[in-house]
């Protein structure tokens, strides 16, 4: 079998184009640092990369979840403390005022100091997080409680 010329100078220019070709595949993921730089390079890997994508996002968004989770916790949390607190102010308050010791001055004052703890603990049922209302349920657009004394 007789290799002529012609085949030879076409087999050397179809791999010189191939390991050209390779030599600018390699440059570029050599300059980018990524062996995919573009669908048709590995598309299982591809496929692989969009879905570890989708996985690292979705990660993400429980972390934001949790956080935001965690914060509205410890706010619901400190502010049902401080509820308590007042609670208790407030019945400490209402046991004196039942004794007949008071003056109507006394009583007064008391009354007044009542008002102001019982504002307080509207201002805490309307703790807002991000503003939103933590105790106002599915309203949480708009305040949970309103002064009506």
């Amino acid at each position: 079998m007789r290799v002529s010329l012609r085949n030879q100078y076409s087999s050397f220019l179809f791999n010189l184009q191939n390991t050209q070709s390779r030599l600018m595949e390699l440059n570029m993921q050599a300059s980018s640092q990524k062996r995919i730089n573009k669908p048709s390079d590995d598309p299982v890997g591809t496929a692989r990369v969009l879905n570890y994508r989708s996985s690292l996002s979705a990660i993400e968004q429980y972390r934001s979840n949790i956080d935001t989770a965690k914060g509205w916790l410890n706010l619901a949390d400190e502010s049902m403390l401080q509820s308590s607190t007042i609670l208790t102010k407030l019945k400490g308050l209402a046991e004196q005022g039942a004794t007949g010791t008071m003056t109507a001055s006394d009583r007064e004052a008391t009354a007044y100091e009542v008002r102001q703890l019982f504002s307080q603990l509207v201002n805490l049922g309307n703790t807002r997080y991000e503003g939103k209302s933590i105790f106002g349920g599915q309203k949480f657009e708009q305040n949970a409680f309103e002064e009506a004394l």
